[in-house]
C-alpha cells in the first residue's frame, strides 16, 4: 500500500539524523510500550529501540520513547 504524500514524515537536513518517538498504552490493562527510531536523511534506519514498560500512564510511556531515543543517540555518538 503505497502512502499518501502528506503522510510521508519530511527527512531531516542533509548531514542531520531524525529520531521519532511513540509511546504507547492500552486503557484496559495499562500496560504500556514505548519506542524510538532514527534515520539519516537519506531515510536509511541508524538505530532503533523498543521498551516494553509495563503498567504506567500514557505520558510516562512518552517519556520514557524520548528518553530511550535520546539515550541512543547520546551512546551512538
Amino acid at each position: 500500500m503505497r502512502k499518501r504524500r502528506d503522510q510521508v514524515g519530511k527527512p531531516p537536513l542533509v548531514g542531520w539524523i531524525k529520531l521519532n518517538t511513540n509511546g504507547a498504552r492500552d486503557s484496559v490493562s495499562r500496560d504500556a510500550l514505548a519506542a524510538a527510531v532514527a534515520r539519516d536523511d537519506f531515510g536509511t534506519c541508524c538505530g532503533g529501540v523498543e521498551r516494553n514498560i509495563g503498567k504506567c500512564s500514557a505520558v510516562q510511556a512518552e517519556f520514557w520513547d524520548i528518553y530511550d531515543g535520546l539515550f541512543m543517540a547520546w551512546d551512538n555518538n
